[in-house]
């Protein structure tokens, strides 16, 4: 290849320095010498090249270049989305097209795989974008930060032993200016889930709701209380009741005794007049609660020991004996006066 000599390259006058009266007499106008005589007359180069050297360079420059491409789409596709999911889903076509351009009309959809893959790349240039200088780095010096495997910033927390994801372990290392506060509304897409994973997500969902259901059965219906179609204890006159009401508990309720019943033209007992400490007042029976605490006269005799003896006829008792006797304030006796029968 040919090359020209700095001594008699016209290009390095003027770097050198050169005045106007120099110019008019340098080699600027008519070029070097050799350059009047033709072309096989030419000086040539001998230089000797090592194609070991030059291939190790063009590998490196292509994967810098492949590297600093990627970067910079995703830095054009955050500028031109507002939307997160909608600037993931284009990284991830670019993604597949780029090493599967042959293969690009055999995939319909994106893969769960692939959209995570793309989010990951977003990430990682984040992270180069906002942590590569010393000053930001400062910042995370109190914190214990590391860098796994796929070359993300995470950071360590206090839930390595736990079996969570990998996401909730160790979440990733994002610069507080992002809008991180406001919710995400997108919905997430159906198709991202495999089609062998449908019918195993299928059967555990139908096995969870049938123990459910078991449980459900065994844990609780069982432990309800049957309702009472018919009403099998009576309310008779004089009982203690509690009276319910829908604006109070239970523990509140007033307590009253059966003053009198009502029966209705059918002969069912519909409403009670209750003495409360707050007077008289009338209720439905259906708002009335008895509790145990039934009066009971009936004199009960054990069978095992005998009873005490009842008296059924009494001696005739001494109507005199049963007179009171007139005493005075003092509490002394007065005597008849006996007077003479003239």
């Amino acid at each position: 290849w040919l090359h020209i000599s700095t001594d008699q390259n016209p290009a390095d006058i003027l770097s050198r320095g050169c005045g106007p009266k120099q110019l008019q007499k340098c080699k600027w106008w008519q070029g070097p010498a050799w350059l009047q005589n033709p072309k096989e007359q030419w000086p040539k180069s001998a230089v000797n090249i090592d194609e070991k050297e030059v291939e190790i360079e063009k590998r490196k420059s292509v994967i810098s270049a492949n590297n600093t491409e990627l970067e910079s789409i995703s830095l054009q596709l955050a500028r031109r989305f507002s939307r997160f999911s909608k600037m993931i889903r284009v990284m991830a076509w670019v993604l597949r097209f780029q090493p599967k351009a042959k293969d690009f009309r055999k995939y319909t959809e994106l893969t769960n795989e692939e959209l995570l893959n793309a989010q990951k790349i977003i990430f990682r240039v984040v992270q180069k974008e906002c942590y590569s200088n010393e000053e930001t780095r400062k910042n995370l010096r109190g914190l214990q930060v590391f860098e796994d495997e796929e070359g993300i910033l995470r950071l360590k927390s206090r839930l390595i032993n736990e079996e969570e994801s990998k996401y909730f372990i160790s979440p990733i290392i994002l610069p507080s200016k992002h809008l991180a506060d406001i919710p995400l509304n997108n919905v997430s897409d159906l198709d991202q889930i495999e089609k062998t994973n449908i019918v195993l997500r299928w059967r555990y969902i139908q096995k969870v709701c049938e123990n459910l259901k078991q449980r459900f059965k065994r844990e609780y219906l069982s432990f309800l209380r049957s309702s009472v179609t018919k009403r099998e204890d009576k309310i008779n006159v004089g009982d203690v009741v509690l009276i319910g009401t829908d604006d109070k508990k239970r523990l509140h309720w007033l307590l009253g005794r059966v003053l009198e019943l009502f029966p209705g033209k059918d002969g069912i007992i519909r409403l009670v007049k209750l003495r409360t400490e707050k007077g008289n007042i009338l209720r439905p029976i259906q708002r009335l609660y008895p509790l145990e605490l039934k009066p009971n006269y009936e004199q009960v005799v054990s069978e095992n020991r005998k009873g005490p003896e009842v008296v059924t006829e009494y001696p005739e008792l001494n109507t005199d004996s049963n007179k009171t006797v007139p005493v005075t304030s003092s509490g002394r006796e007065i005597k008849p006066v006996k007077r003479l029968d003239l």
